[in-house]
């Protein structure tokens, strides 16, 4: 045995010290394996080949039947689990007798089902089901139901039933307790020496000592890791390499910690393994990981001897399987969806456009979801693919007719019988039968079952056994009759040998239930003979439709469990179906009717009898006018499907011994033809079925308590602040239209009748430092406060909207994820996050089109209602909220350039009024701006209607429109309700144009565009396209003007326009010395085009335009983090150009409070800017430094002097004021101005620390981090504005490259990096 090895010999040669080691031993000592055992146990195997997919399903089913706990231990494993055992079981058989593995022709090279499986040798199947703690009891537990198993295993012979029913004592017992036991025992107990808890308290000392240095630790493993495996590198494109540098620390020493306790080890490496699935790290890269751990552990922990190797070894090697499990699943997934969509594109001809598309569709719904939705042409030719694949059948010449029934939206019990019905009139056709397949939903990941029906085929007649030992009936369906007897059915008073079963429906969630067949949809042919009429007598009869309905089939990965499939019936088959002895065993009956000699084999009876009563088939289902094939018809039909198979570049798979019909065999053409029997994808197989494995448990059907229904139609919920997420939310109704969703604000959400719906969409944006929008506070309270299991039975799924640019980057989106689940939800994808400066349009799209296909909105397709738009007088006053109307008191230009320059920088001051709530220096003013006259008039004109007219609209389908029933005005809903400027994503917008369009031309170019649009995100000319519609059609007036006969209506543009978002502006001065007037200053925002037109920024154009006295709606914001209330402390501000706005306000109110800068409270401002007449706040700040407020004020200017010169190099010039002011422990730290700046002002204060306070790397960025957890770190950031070609990019590029950009940042750090001076002036 000593295939083996050491791990082998503890358990084969030292049975003492596998009780030495606390582990007793279940299983007891066996002699050697008989060379008869030998050939048993092959022979038996050989035989579970044949079906081994089914039985390997019941054997895993049953298991978790009989040993329950093991499904928490598997966890994400458990769909993995069962081909890992085959695999173990197909290893070691032929391990037993490696001589008579050389195969030839039929025989099995290796279990089919076992090709899913990750381990590879015994070794590695030990180290699996070590990882996922089976105890040897468990494995006495696999033995018995490996044993049951076999019990099922068809055409098995009396021989080695004799010997199985030894049980524990049989071939097949002793060879799992020795060959399969034994070995995974041995190994289990080798893992855990090398885990004792002498060793792993070695292990927890070494790791705590990096507890001293965890960020040092942290950087020097990931600095090794990416050094000799740079290719990794491409996984932390969005990581935060500092904090995970920290964190891998700590999550190192929590494993030594809990490396004792299995159950509480895997339950956190399943919560790390969604984090590492969510940022898809290939299962190929996770052993790269060891030897930089096990070196960073030898580094800054204690020095590693060889136990505590092999101990971290063992412990990371868990690990690893168990993280890497959901991916590597999703892996598997992928490579058969990939493999099945490139078949499928070469044989249908798809374009590559098609593909592209299609591929990047399935990759992110695998993504999200772990599994992806097939379209109905993937699920037809698959299905077709499937028969053409199949090696058993013979009749697969009319693999293209066949008819594929997609019924994956039914799901209850009583509407699946009505479609198994409809299957049965449709392949019926009045005898003239057709090639049915009628496909329910698949089975969804980690489900156990998935709908099955209980009967091998949909018409199967009932088998009794009489007390007296004889049989009434079809001997195959004893079990399954009695099954269904248990269940409740009640087999008529007087039975018969054709007597149909009910149909026995099961589906998850719902007791079985019994369905009887209505006599009028079975088709039966009695069967008689054409010179005989004794046989008639006989009273035999079959039915004219083998449905089977006990197939799975897999089709690119996806596994359906439940689909009934019909062909028509070859004469052999039916005539052996009554023929053998194991079914209705009439030869003795057919023989004496044609007074055949039956009293010695060499009469060769059994021949002719059966010749005869195939020949009396023949005849009748042609009498009865039924399909049916005889099996010369078919050997030779099989020839000509081959050659075609040929001709068409493909070999055809057959297994010649079902090919070869049952009689007369060797006079078809199919006799002397050679046959391969390999496996092709996609595929049939056998299911388990699901009453042989669950028989001990069931009982007479239930009478079920009512329960409270579910709805079916979503929910759409969303929670916002400035209008992105309830636009969002819209386009969301608008998509699944035809599954009448349900759109609420979160703080319309009735908390008493959530628990209720089935289906919840949520999507969020995220405000201010990470904070939840004001409506959907009171929902997340009540989600913390709820009971567990409050929600079981929601389907939910999550959509962060947001931008990476900020800091607590979808916060919100996160914490209802997490929520939902706590609260009982279901996840029915992965939390999923659209960015702002990375396609976020395009990833909302996807997100829902998912969701589309998932539900079946597009097979549930219905004609919305019109809505009817009307012109009405003016119906009433509608006002703003006076609190949230200012008044324009000043409006002018700040910079010192001369008038009429193409740079403009506005000092505005707005009156606020008497019921507006007070502000802190450092808040904001959301101003709501309007649309500019002109484009305003354009649209009006286009729509024919009048600007200052009246509208409201019946009929309204949507609430979108239902609030302007009772009237609104059209410039207000146009100039303040609408943003007019060209959608970021214009698909739905050109396709309603193309719908309403009257001109031809203009319907044929929207088409093409829609085409092009429609492509997969990262196709090169949709990026053009998108780019070219971007700088042509800047507003929706230049589209409009382009396509004036293509006009949606008002109540279409009311649905698809995004809102008007408010803008925040960072206040500019002090209520003290401003006490009911807020001041501002803004940039106005000039985006040169490539024609030569300029895109203007809509608020900073219309604040341009405000005059003293003029109206603006606004809104006071309390900034996230505020300086303490009176704050006199240190203080280091940093801003550049209007991000000083905020800064200044806040040197106001200490002026206001004569809060001066001295040597124990420092103030000081580091400012940057183009030049000198771009310095905002001039006099006052000069002023400001020479009073003493400020005791350091230096300004950097990047487009006058020598050299370009920015804040963060104002900074590094003054490293030591900086780290004087930063470490002091009282001191703030306030950064304003755009993502860039900030981004790059925190990198150069790291360098500072290094530089002037002796901090290593590490210990900077910690201090920084402890900064922003004590409140001290205080940002006020908004997206880039300013040289937005050259700096958005550069931002994206940094959001979307942390990792390279932190080993950049790394690497100058560890050099030393200089500061750099340029035009720098202190004041």
């Amino acid at each position: 045995m000593s295939k083996f090895g050491a791990v082998d010999r503890i358990y084969h040669e030292d049975p003492e010290d596998v009780s030495a080691s606390g582990i007793a031993d279940p299983f007891p000592v066996h002699d050697k394996l008989s060379k008869i055992d030998v050939v048993l146990i092959k022979d038996s195997w050989n035989k579970f080949l044949a079906f081994d997919e089914m039985l390997t399903e019941m054997f895993f089913e049953r298991l978790v039947l009989d040993v329950p706990e093991i499904a928490d231990q598997f966890g994400a494993a458990i769909d993995q689990a069962a081909a890992e055992f085959l695999k173990l079981f197909d290893l070691a058989v032929r391990a037993i007798d490696p001589r008579t593995e050389t195969v030839l022709r039929e025989a099995y090279a290796s279990a089919p089902g076992a090709r899913a499986a990750r381990s590879k040798t015994i070794e590695e199947c030990g180290a699996f089901f070590s990882t996922y703690g089976l105890t040897p009891d468990q494995w006495r537990m696999a033995q018995n139901t490996f044993l049951w198993a076999f019990g099922k295993v068809p055409y098995l012979e009396d021989f080695e039933r004799e010997d199985l029913a030894r049980k524990g004592e049989s071939a097949l017992g002793r060879f799992f307790a020795m060959e399969i036991a034994g070995p995974m025992i041995a190994h289990a107990i080798a893992e855990d020496r090398a885990l004792s808890p002498e060793i792993i308290a070695e292990m927890q000392a070494g790791a705590e000592k990096m507890l001293s240095q965890p960020q040092e630790a942290g950087i020097f493993f990931y600095q090794t890791l990416f050094r000799t495996f740079p290719e990794v590198l491409r996984h932390f494109r969005t990581a935060d390499m500092d904090m995970l540098s920290r964190h891998l620390i700590e999550t190192v020493v929590f494993l030594s910690r809990v490396a004792t306790k299995p159950r509480s080890l895997r339950t956190e490496l399943r919560n790390l393994a969604s984090v590492h699935q969510v940022n898809q790290i290939p299962t190929i890269d996770y052993p790269k990981l060891a030897d930089p751990l096990l070196e960073t552990l030898s580094t800054f922990g204690l020095p590693l001897n060889d136990r505590m190797r092999r101990g971290w070894s063992v412990l990371f090697g868990r690990v690893i399987r168990v993280i890497s499990e959901p991916m590597a699943q999703q892996e598997r997934l992928g490579e058969a969806a990939r493999e099945f969509i490139d078949q499928l594109a070469e044989e249908l001809a798809w374009p590559a456009t098609k593909v592209e598309k299609r591929w990047s569709e399935i990759s992110h719904e695998i993504r999200a979801t772990g599994t992806y939705t097939q379209t109905y042409e993937e699920i037809e030719y698959g299905a077709k693919l499937a028969w053409r694949n199949a090696p058993k059948c013979i009749g697969r010449i009319s693999w293209k007719n066949l008819i594929v029934r997609d019924r994956r939206h039914v799901t209850e019990p009583d509407a699946i019988f009505a479609e198994c019905v409809e299957h049965l009139r449709a392949a019926t056709n009045g005898g003239n039968i057709e090639i049915v397949l009628t496909v329910f939903r698949p089975t969804r990941p980690q489900e156990r079952w998935g709908p099955r029906i209980w009967n091998s085929q949909l018409i199967r007649y009932a088998g009794y056994a009489l007390p007296d030992g004889t049989v009434i009936g079809d001997r195959a369906n004893l079990d399954l009759t009695s099954a269904i007897r248990k269940l409740g059915w009640l087999p008529p008073e007087r039975p018969s040998n054709f007597d149909i079963l009910p149909l026995v429906i099961d589906v998850p969630g719902h007791e079985p239930r019994l369905y009887e067949l209505d006599k009028a949809d079975v088709l039966e042919v009695p069967i008689s003979h054409p010179s005989e009429p004794k046989v008639a007598a006989l009273g035999l009869k079959w039915c004219a439709v083998p449905a089977i309905a006990n197939f799975r089939m897999e089709i690119g990965g996806i596994d359906y469990g439940c689909l009934p499939f019909n062909g028509w019936f070859m004469g052999t088959e039916i005539a052996r179906n009554l023929f053998e002895e194991k079914r209705y065993d009439r030869a003795a009956e057919v023989a004496e009717t044609f007074g055949l000699d039956t009293s010695s084999e060499m009469t060769l009876w059994r021949d002719r009898a059966f010749l005869e009563l195939n020949t009396a088939i023949l005849h009748s289902f042609s009498q009865a006018r039924v399909t049916l094939v005889d099996h010369q018809t078919a050997s030779r039909q099989f020839m000509i499907h081959d050659l075609r198979e040929k001709k068409a570049g493909r070999e055809c798979p057959a297994q010649w011994s079902w090919i070869a019909p049952a009689a007369g065999g060797s006079t078809t053409p199919v006799w002397h033809h050679e046959t391969r029997d390999f496996h092709l994808r996609p595929c049939y197989s056998y299911a388990a079925d699901r009453w042989a494995v669950v028989e001990r448990d069931i009982g007479p059907a239930r009478i079920l308590m009512p329960v409270q229904q579910k709805t079916r139609r979503p929910l759409i919920l969303y929670a916002s602040e400035t209008g992105t997420a309830e636009g969002y939310a819209r386009q969301a109704a608008r998509r699944l239209a035809p599954l009448s969703p349900v759109v609420l604000s979160l703080d319309e959400v009735d908390v008493d009748t959530l628990p209720r719906e089935s289906l919840a969409l949520l999507i969020t944006s995220t405000c201010r430092d990470g904070e939840i929008p004001a409506n959907g506070k009171a929902l997340m309270e009540w989600l913390s406060s709820c009971k567990p299991g409050a929600l079981r039975g929601l389907g939910f799924a999550v959509l962060g909207i947001g931008n990476r640019i900020y800091p607590n980057y979808c916060a919100a989106a996160t914490g209802f994820d997490a929520a939902l689940e706590a609260a009982g939800g279901e996840r029915l994808s992965a939390l999923t996050l659209a960015d702002e400066i990375a396609g976020q349009a395009d990833t909302v799209k996807q997100w829902l089109e998912m969701f589309a296909k998932l539900w079946s909105a597009d097979g549930q397709r219905v004609k919305a209602r019109r809505a009817i738009v009307e012109l009405i007088p003016a119906a009433r006053s509608i006002e703003s909220d006076p609190a949230n109307v200012g008044i324009v008191a000043f409006n002018s230009e700040m910079l010192s350039a001369e008038p009429g320059g193409s740079r403009s920088t506005r000092h505005i001051g707005i009156i606020l009024a008497d019921g507006a709530p007070a502000y802190a220096p450092g808040d904001h003013l959301a101003i709501h701006p309007a649309n500019p006259a002109h484009l305003v008039e354009g649209v009006c004109r286009h729509l024919g209607l009048p600007p200052e007219g009246w509208f409201r609209v019946l009929g309204a389908s949507t609430p979108t429109l239902e609030r302007y029933r009772d009237g609104y005005p059209v410039h207000r809903l146009l100039a303040e309700d609408l943003d007019l400027m060209m959608p970021d994503a214009p698909e739905e917008l050109m396709a309603t144009m193309r719908a309403v369009s009257s001109d031809l031309d203009d319907q044929a170019q929207l088409a093409k565009w829609l085409d092009v649009l429609n492509l997969e995100e990262a196709n090169p000319a949709r990026r053009q396209l998108r780019g070219w519609l971007r700088d042509t059609y800047i507003t929706l007036l230049d589209l409009f003007d382009a396509f004036p006969q293509s006009i949606p209506s008002l109540d279409q543009l009311i649905e698809l326009l995004p809102r008007m978002k408010p803008r925040l502006y960072s206040i500019g001065s002090s209520p003290l010395w401003h006490p009911r007037q807020a001041r501002i200053m803004t940039g106005v925002l000039n985006v040169p085009q490539r024609d030569g037109r300029v895109r203007r920024g809509l608020c900073s154009h219309y604040l341009a335009a405000r005059k003293p006295g003029d109206q603006v709606r606004i809104t006071l914001r309390s900034a996230p983090r505020r300086l303490p209330a009176e704050f006199a402390g240190p203080l280091l501000l940093v801003g550049a150009g209007t991000g000083v706005s905020a800064l200044f306000g806040i040197l106001q109110d200490r002026v206001a409070r004569q809060v001066r800068s001295d040597r124990d409270n420092p103030v000081a401002l580091y400012f940057g800017c183009r030049g000198e007449d771009e310095f905002l706040q001039r006099r006052h700040l000069i002023d400001w430094r020479e009073q003493g407020f400020l005791g350091h004020l230096s300004v950097a200017y990047s487009r006058q002097g020598p050299a370009k010169a920015y804040v963060q190099d104002a900074l590094d010039e003054d490293g030591a004021t900086v780290w004087d002011i930063l470490g002091r422990p009282d001191s703030r730290f306030l950064i304003c101005g755009d993502a860039k700046m900030a981004q790059d002002v925190e990198e150069r204060v790291l360098q500072v620390l290094q530089r002037e306070a002796g901090f290593s790397y590490a210990a900077a960025v910690s201090f920084l981090r402890d900064l922003r957890a004590d409140g001290r770190y205080i940002e006020d950031v908004w997206g880039v504005q300013l040289n937005r070609d050259v700096a958005l990019p550069e931002m994206v590029r940094a959001k979307y490259d942390q990792g390279s950009g932190w080993l950049m940042r790394l690497q100058r750090a560890l050099t030393g990096r200089k500061p750099r001076t340029g035009s720098i002036v202190q004041y």
